[in-house]
């Protein structure tokens, strides 16, 4: 759970200081780190 955490830091990191590219990179890790994947 440790690890989930970090990928959730890090992408939300991205988001704040990354474009759109970075902004949907980010979403496509938190959904795939969530088991939320369609």
């Amino acid at each position: 759970m440790q690890e989930l955490e970090q990928v959730i830091r890090e992408a939300l990191g991205r988001m704040k200081y990354g474009g759109a590219g970075t902004r949907s990179y980010a979403e496509y890790v938190l959904r795939k780190a969530l088991g939320d994947e369609k």
